[in-house]
This record gives C-alpha cells, structure tokens and sequence, in this order.
C-alpha cells in the first residue's frame, strides 16, 4: 500500500512538473473581400461580395448583415460583351430574379423577405451565359482590384436516372431509397462535374419541400480516374430544412418528383467545393488541419468564379 502511494505521488510529481505554459502569438487579423460569383447558361451572372469574419468574431443576424460589400464595381467579359453588373438587394428584385436568388441560395423565395441579401447581377441577355464561353470577372473596391476567370463547360448529359429503393427501410408501404444515375465520361482529361437534387411535390403545410436546388456532401468530383468509362453511381438526398421524417432524411421516397440538376465545371472549382466541405465537416474539430481553402480570385480576395454548364432530367418515384 505504501509503495502504491509513493508511485502515486512521484507520478503526479512528474506529470505536474512537465507542465509548461506556452504562449501562442496569434497573427493580427486582416478581413478579406470573399467572392461567391457563378453563371450558368441561359441566365445572368451573379455575384456574391462579402467581408471576412473573425473566427470568434459576432454570428448574428446583424453580422451577417453587414459583411455584404456594397458600392462596388463588378464587371463581367466574354471578350465581346463587357457589362458592369447592378447591385441589387432581396427587398428590391425585378420580378423572377427572387427566384433566380433564391435558387441559388437553396431557400424559399418568402424566406427573402426576412434577410436583406445583396448581389451583383444583370438584366443584359447579352452577358447571360453560353455553353463554350469563358468569362473575366473584374471587381473594383476601396482602390483594390479582384480579378478572376471561369467558363461554361461543354455539357455531359446523364444517360439515364432512376430511384431504387432500399427494401429493408420500407415502411407502411413508402419505399425509401436513392437516385441513381449512368453517365459516360468524354475522352478527355480535366472534366469536372457536380450533382443537385431538387424534389417539386408540397409538403403536408402546402410549401415545397425542397426550395431550390440542393448538393450533398461530397457530389462535386472530377474524372482522374472515370476517365472514358461509362458507370453507374447514386447520391442520396439533400437535406432541407423542416423535413417531415427526420429520421428519413437520406432518402427520397414514394410520390416524389424529384428533378437532377448535373452540372458541368472546371476542376478547379472541383478543388474549391471539396475543400470547403471538408472544412465545414472538420469545424470545431480540435483535431482538424486548419487550411486555407483555394480561390481562382486573383488581388487578395477569398472565394471562387464558376461556370456552370447545366443538364436536367426528372425522376418520378411511383406512390
């Protein structure tokens, strides 16, 4: 009992004394204009500025409201078209640009109504987006300027898309399951793609059930190795908010229609979208390698210019 004591003592001694104080200079903050900006075919650019927030800086509605950069000069180029785009806020849209916002944001159109959101966009279908064409992004702001450039894709439909449904989750009759879908990869080197979801039925309250157009984690991938092939693979569903069966929230189920957005894009952007989802899985982990995510923003900006080229095919899971 004694000798148990005193190996006691002389571990806590020991632990205690390879105790160390360390600290930790941390580097002076500096906010960074970060750019959200895409275009698709077939309709206007858009384009998101905000400000940087401090890792333990506010959270709260009014911070949010105030990150938006405001008064700045945002300029789009095809090479022959140049359009400086019109800032516009949520409380003042052209009719069917709330849609267009609320699309990309992945909310509903009367969610807007509540959040003041400012971006950059045009009216000019001129500048609006072409399959093959690239396009320069120039942003003028408090005597810096941002500058970038993306293009639209040449497009890869689907093959085909289907639901198959997972038989051991069948409930009361409702299938559950995923969507499926074949693809053929072109025989070339550097496609990129990313996946959407959108399912169009009402729920129970008579609103949708998925406002816009939703990605699940991990449907942004490149073809380093499907390069050539033709193959089959499945995303299951994205989450929305106040779905009606938590516990079901992978699936889609009977009676939905659910429509695919597949999209086209550089493999930059394909960096850009897997390192922003990593860093969103990895937050508040103590253990995750803090990283900064790449931009193909040239002047000191955060963020990303893409362009999308975009397909659509429709899936009806039967009632």
């Amino acid at each position: 009992m004694i000798r148990h004591s005193i190996l006691l003592f002389c571990l806590s001694f020991i632990i205690v004394s390879c105790e160390k104080d360390i600290d930790i200079d941390l580097p002076e903050y500096e906010q960074k204009v970060v750019v959200d900006g895409r275009i698709e075919q077939g309709l206007p650019p858009i384009v998101f500025l905000n400000k940087s927030q401090k890792f333990f800086g506010e959270t709260d509605l009014a911070a949010f409201q105030n990150s938006f950069v405001n008064g700045a000069e945002v300029i789009v180029s095809d090479g022959t078209t140049t359009d400086t785009l019109v800032e516009l806020c949520t409380g003042s849209l052209p009719q069917g640009y709330d849609t267009i916002v609320a699309n990309f944001l992945g909310v509903n159109v009367a969610d807007l109504a509540f959040v003041n959101i400012c971006a950059y966009t045009s009216v000019n279908p001129n500048i609006f987006g072409e399959v093959g064409k690239s396009y320069a992004l120039t942003i003028n702001h408090e005597g810096s300027t941002y500058t970038s450039s993306t293009s639209i894709p040449q497009l890869v439909p689907l093959d085909s898309v289907w639901f198959k449904a997972q038989p051991a989750e069948t409930q009361n009759g409702i299938e559950y399951g995923f969507s499926w879908a074949t693809m053929t990869d072109p025989d070339t080197v550097g496609n990129g793609y990313r996946w959407f979801a959108r399912r169009l039925n009402m729920k129970s309250d008579g609103s949708l059930k998925d406002p816009g157009f939703l990605a699940p984690i991990g449907t942004a991938f490149d073809d380093q190795f499907i390069g050539g092939l033709t193959f089959d693979f499945a995303y299951d569903r994205p989450r929305s908010d106040g779905d009606e069966s938590p516990d079901r929230t992978a699936y889609f189920r009977s009676g939905d229609t659910v429509v695919i957005k597949f999209c086209t894009i550089e493999t930059e952007i394909v960096d850009f979208i897997r390192a922003a989802e990593t860093q969103a899985l990895n937050n508040g982990s103590p253990f995750a390698t803090p990283t900064n995510n790449p931009s193909n923003i040239e002047g000191g900006a955060l963020g990303i210019w893409a362009g999308y080229g975009v397909t659509y095919d429709t899936i009806y899971v039967p009632q």
